[in-house]
């Protein structure tokens, strides 16, 4: 089963407009050993199959795709250009994904016909250049790259799940990592939007959503409830509405929010990103807190009943099936989702503000399970079948550990003596929060680095 974990509403960065500049491809054609490719591609959850005439094939342990197929399919305009330079530009209308229902076969390794271009890459004006291992790779006239190349530089988050030979592409979210625009890093750190540039950071803005989209920030507060806009420079801004809870921009421009009635009754509208052209899709819904906009739905809490006890609900894009879940204990302590069909929660230690147990519940049969407890977890995210957190106690400081879903056993992997958070996940490396530090830690080495230091004097 493939999974995607991420915590708490998507905090989007697009990337907007990207250039190739081929330097020659006046390259001797040379026969290499490939393994041509069966793969399941998702874009934003939609499956999409390579058209006819496209071919996916494995070399040196990388999956090469043809450049025109992973560009068009994350929302990326292609120019091609007499003088060797390719354009890409982000599309904010978007047409539908290129792909048709067309399948590949499996096959055995073989000799190809390729030649090897050496490529210059820019991305929004910044040199980007490839991996030791990457190679561009031209085949009956076109190129193929990595897709993992093309995916990250362009700003999103791609996963390669084993089992089922598949690939997943997602607008990033700005909540999972650290992310580059034009030259300067955004990091998003609990709550927190942070700009660092050649070592100066600047604190932007506080808030429960935030998303960069078509070179603006946008996010709400937390405590007043505004929807505002400002420039990435953190200069020019402006207040859009009040008594917003939550918003989602999608991949077309298309903005989802929740504007709520101070009488825990929201109304659910979709508009431009200027908030035109409304069109209110839910209205007077007893909405307690968004959680996640992903998968096709919205999810959210609600208390049905006014009691202590809250509902997981989800309600189409449109406004339509809402449909209650699964009604959370009384000592929850919060939702960490993982796919459409698993919903993984944690619940407080009696009298304690730590986690007691993670929970899963199995969306489609109706079954909740308890994984694993510990009376001292204070953090925790979860990835594919691993489950990563913290505890911390007063004579051995605070450990990160790690637990196999499947073979059931712990390790530790990392001990400080002060406390830490867990930043993010990703496919080869843990990032945690130590002191306005976030460090990155090998999976595999355990050995740990620092990446970027968001301290900002007062």
């Amino acid at each position: 089963m493939k999974y995607i974990i991420k915590m708490g509403v998507f905090y989007v960065i697009l990337i907007h407009i990207l250039t190739l500049s081929v330097l020659s491809i006046t390259a001797t054609s040379t026969k290499i050993n490939v393994a041509s490719k069966s793969i399941s591609y998702y874009f934003n959850d939609q499956k999409i199959d390579m058209p006819k005439g496209y071919s996916t094939f494995e070399y040196q342990d990388r999956i090469y795709v043809p450049v025109r197929f992973i560009a068009e399919n994350i929302g990326l305009e292609v120019t091609w250009k007499e003088d060797n330079t390719v354009d890409f530009n982000e599309l904010f209308v978007r047409t539908p994904p290129v792909g048709n229902s067309a399948q590949q076969e499996s096959k055995t390794e073989e000799l190809i016909d390729a030649a090897f271009v050496q490529a210059k890459y820019v991305f929004n004006s910044t040199p980007v250049e490839m991996k030791d291992d990457f190679v561009t790779i031209m085949v009956n006239d076109r190129f193929y790259v990595p897709i993992r190349f093309v995916a990250e530089a362009s700003g999103r988050e791609i996963e390669w799940d084993e089992a089922s030979q598949s690939v997943s592409i997602r607008e990033a979210n700005c909540n999972s990592g650290i992310y580059k625009f034009n030259g300067i890093t955004y990091c998003f750190d609990y709550g927190q939007l942070i700009q660092s540039n050649n070592g100066i950071n600047k604190w932007l803005c506080d808030g429960s959503s935030i998303q960069i989209y078509n070179n603006y920030i946008y996010y709400t507060s937390y405590q007043k409830r505004e929807l505002w806009r400002m420039s990435l420079d953190g200069k020019d801004k402006i207040l859009l509405e009040t008594n917003v809870m939550s918003f989602y921009i999608d991949e077309t421009g298309k903005m989802y929010r929740v504007k709520w009635d101070n009488k825990q009754r929201s109304d659910v509208i979709i508009s431009d990103v200027l908030l035109n052209n409304e069109v209110k899709i839910k209205e007077q819904a007893l909405i307690y807190f968004t959680l996640y906009y992903r998968f096709g739905y919205i999810y959210y809490l609600s208390n049905e009943t006014g009691g202590t006890r809250e509902s997981v609900k989800r309600m189409d894009m449109d406004g339509k099936n809402d449909t209650v879940i699964f009604t959370l204990p009384d000592d929850y302590y919060g939702c960490i989702f993982s796919d459409v069909n698993t919903i993984y929660y944690s619940v407080r230690t009696l009298g304690s503000t730590y986690f007691g147990a993670i929970y899963q519940y199995d969306v489609p049969r109706g079954i909740s399970k308890r994984i694993y407890e510990n009376d001292k977890m204070y953090d925790c995210k979860i990835d594919k079948n691993n489950l990563y957190y913290a505890t911390e106690n007063l004579n051995t400081g605070s450990i990160l550990w790690k637990y196999d879903m499947d073979k059931q056993t712990t390790e530790k992997i990392y001990n400080t003596n002060g406390g830490f958070l867990i930043y993010a996940l990703n496919e080869t490396s843990i990032l945690i929060n130590e002191n306005d530090v976030i460090y990155e830690i090998d999976r595999k080495t355990l050995q740990k680095k620092e990446l970027l230091n968001i301290y900002i004097a007062d």
